[in-house]
């Protein structure tokens, strides 16, 4: 288990469109090194049912991974691991120029 957390910056920042779901993943590009253990923590006290697992079953998928993955695609729960991976994401709004339309 890990104790703290993991800060990943992005060198360019993401510019999305509209209301919706984010997907923040992880690759383990190691897991046919070494299977054992998880991917990340998991807190298991509320699970909201949104944590989701997936398995390539030529191994390392391409980067960027086709989703879903083709051999196992789930919830954790669906799996009997009620919980939610302890993979988090923050971001901030960029401010956006204001466009002043008139009806003449």
């Amino acid at each position: 288990m890990l104790d703290n957390w993991t800060d990943i910056a992005l060198t360019t920042p993401l510019d999305f469109a509209g209301p919706g779901d984010v997907l923040v993943a992880l690759v383990n590009r190691t897991a046919g090194v070494n299977p054992v253990g998880w991917p990340a923590s998991i807190d298991q006290t509320a699970s909201q049912s949104r944590s989701w697992v997936g398995m390539y079953s030529a191994g390392n998928p391409a980067d960027p991974p086709p989703l879903p993955a083709d051999s196992l695609w789930g919830t954790i729960d669906s799996f009997g691991f009620a919980g939610n991976w302890m993979i988090r994401a923050t971001g901030s709004v960029t401010p956006a120029e204001l466009i002043t339309l008139t009806v003449e």
